[in-house]
């Protein structure tokens, strides 16, 4: 039981990271974008290159900081 509720934790605590980071970076990226360029389109497909690199990005980082955190418990 505590196994399956540590293995709930760590995704909560991925999934929390990940939405407070990717929604800064997100944000950023557009507003940035948006003031140097006006295509619309130019600006969502952006966006969404930019969420998917950082939503990548910080699963490799998130998986391997919980891999070693692990190592170090056992």
């Amino acid at each position: 039981m505590t196994e399956s509720l540590s293995a709930e934790s760590y995704r909560l605590e991925g999934i929390a990271f990940g939405l407070a980071d990717g929604l800064i970076m997100c944000l950023g990226l557009i507003i940035g974008v948006a003031e140097v360029t006006s295509d619309t389109r130019f600006v969502i497909i952006t966006g969404i290159i930019g969420g998917f690199a950082n939503a990548f990005g910080n699963s490799i980082g998130f998986f391997m900081s919980q891999s070693a955190e692990r190592a170090i418990q056992i």
